[in-house]
């Protein structure tokens, strides 16, 4: 059975999709969109497929993000994750500071990734 079901993925050609989302200057999420692809695709025709994200736009960066949040936790917050009651303490912590703690922990945390970028822009 192996053998006929590779002969049979060898014979297919490989189709290129022309999806209503996809993007023409996104470079830096295709997990995000390979993990939603895996998500919402059960075999159906492409005019039958909608994995619900919008055409390029601000509004597709906003559902991104969006996902990416929500693939972030799934993945920290996993029985498989070794690190999960952590992960999990540290969340505790993070909640108990008060508003203006929390606000300057988000500030360095921009800042300190906006120093990180430097390096893959320049």
């Amino acid at each position: 059975m192996e053998n006929t079901m590779k002969s049979k993925l060898l014979s297919k050609e490989v189709e290129l999709l022309q999806m209503p989302w996809r993007t023409q200057s996104n470079f830096i999420d295709c997990g995000i969109f390979a993990m939603r692809h895996m998500e919402t695709y059960y075999g159906t025709s492409l005019k039958d497929w909608n994995c619900g994200l919008l055409k390029e736009s601000e509004k597709q960066k906003l559902q991104l993000t969006d996902l990416r949040y929500k693939y972030l936790t799934k993945i920290l917050l996993s029985d498989i994750n070794i690190l999960r009651d952590k992960v999990t303490s540290k969340v505790k912590e993070y909640a108990a500071l008060d508003q203006i703690e929390r606000e300057m922990m988000k500030l360095k945390a921009r800042e300190r990734i906006k120093e990180r970028m430097k390096y893959l822009i320049d």
